[in-house]
């Protein structure tokens, strides 16, 4: 909704948050009022280009021009919307080592018979390991 005049509550909401945290990490200030423009941080985020999307041409320039957003700063929050977006809506494929190991289940059958004491039974990863300190 970022095109949207008349935003609903929530997302006034979100937007001014996400504009102040946006403007006091990537916007050059020297007092806090410079923060907002017309009493709102969204008003000053807009104005500054914060809603553009990154420009590599701009970012190569020796010192971000007075009145704007840091370019590279652009990039990031991008980058922080981007993985944000992927973490809700993708799954990760399967890890090809826990596909490829083999688990056994437990039965309870060692335990059941009392061949192990009562912190040991079914399986000792011990058996698993490597000791290196043997050679």
């Amino acid at each position: 909704e970022i095109g949207n005049s008349s935003p609903s509550f929530n997302t006034a909401r979100y937007r001014e948050n996400y504009a102040k945290q946006a403007l006091m990490m990537f916007f050059p200030i020297t007092a806090v009022d410079d923060l907002k423009f017309n009493g709102s941080h969204w008003e000053k985020f807009m104005a500054v280009g914060g809603t553009k999307c990154y420009d590599a041409k701009l970012d190569s320039q020796d010192e971000t021009p007075a009145e704007c957003m840091w370019e590279y700063g652009k990039k990031i929050l991008e980058n922080i919307q981007t993985r944000k977006t992927v973490k809700s809506k993708m799954k990760r494929p399967p890890d090809p080592l826990a596909l490829g190991t083999k688990r056994p289940q437990s039965t309870g059958e060692r335990m059941k018979a009392d061949i192990d004491d009562e912190v040991r039974f079914d399986a000792d990863f011990s058996e698993y390991c490597i000791d290196d300190d043997d050679d």
